[in-house]
């Protein structure tokens, strides 16, 4: 399969200051917020869609 970064995330990351996990507890309480329960996603849900390999 080929896989194309996401390089429009990484630098908004990088802007932002935001780590792989960070990111994934930030993404985390939206989902909580949004549905009243808590999202399940951690560092290497981020790093995968930095990498591309989800789509």
């Amino acid at each position: 399969m080929d896989t194309t970064r996401n390089t429009v995330l990484e630098a908004w990351m990088t802007e932002h200051g935001y780590s792989s996990n960070s990111s994934a507890e930030a993404v985390n309480r939206a989902i909580g917020r949004l549905t009243g329960r808590p999202g399940g996603l951690d560092g290497s849900s981020v790093r995968a869609w930095k990498a591309g390999r989800v789509t």
